[in-house]
């Protein structure tokens, strides 16, 4: 059984999400191939093994900046100079605290959590992990709307849907291979989960020009939770 993700690196302190500030423009982000079937199998028991100093969390300042939720479907190389994923700042508060419903099924029949254990296996990610991300980012509803009017299981803004080329932003499976690749990315660009997490929030332009989990109240909260998250359903 692998390590807690809890053990496997010190869990933020969970922090006031309220009085957020108006989030930054968003960071570039780098372009990303499709599925990675083929990865290193060793990668998800590796994520669970570090320790990185690194990615200690800095303490949040309430004049900071407080992106939101970045959430994002990866199906095709993002175009160059565009910005592959868009903030919502109600939708990862309004969802999170709602139970998952997993008894959502894909136009194929499988359940959404049949499918997200599917896809984390593809990614050679923790089916707890993804499972967390998912969680927190619909709480399981494949036919989630926020108010800004993200949809699907990974809150996709319908801009981001069209440069993807996704032509059904409510259909399960393309939601969770483009979160789960995008994820995986940032995994492996950065090396550990909370900065992979935080990268996922907050744009890896944010992750880097802080050296690690920038102090936004919103980012440091939403990787509290999904790692939170994460243990409480290994265990």
């Amino acid at each position: 059984m692998s390590q807690p993700l809890a053990s496997a690196w010190p869990l933020p302190a969970m922090v006031d999400p309220g009085a957020l500030s108006q989030s930054p423009a968003g960071a570039s982000v780098p372009g990303i191939g499709g599925p990675t079937a083929g990865r290193d199998p060793r990668l998800a028991a590796s994520l669970l093994a570090r320790n990185p100093a690194a990615s200690a969390l800095p303490a949040a300042s309430a004049s900071q900046h407080t992106p939101v939720t970045r959430t994002v479907n990866v199906t095709s190389t993002v175009p160059a100079g565009k910005d592959a994923a868009s903030f919502d700042p109600a939708s990862s508060r309004r969802v999170a605290s709602q139970p998952m419903d997993l008894t959502h099924r894909s136009h194929g029949g499988s359940s959404v959590d049949e499918l997200v254990s599917s896809v984390a296996r593809e990614f050679a990610l923790p089916e707890s992990l993804l499972h967390a991300v998912v969680q927190v980012e619909s709480s399981g509803n494949p036919r989630a709307v926020s108010p800004k009017g993200a949809r699907g299981l990974m809150q996709l803004m319908p801009a981001t849907a069209r440069e993807l080329g996704v032509t059904d932003s409510f259909d399960p499976e393309q939601n969770l291979r483009g979160g789960a690749a995008y994820l995986a990315k940032q995994i492996e660009r950065f090396g550990d989960l909370p900065r992979a997490l935080a990268a996922y929030n907050a744009g890896p332009g944010a992750v880097q020009k802080h050296g690690g989990v920038p102090p936004y109240r919103e980012t440091q909260h939403y990787v509290s939770r999904v790692m939170g998250l994460a243990e409480q359903l290994e265990q």
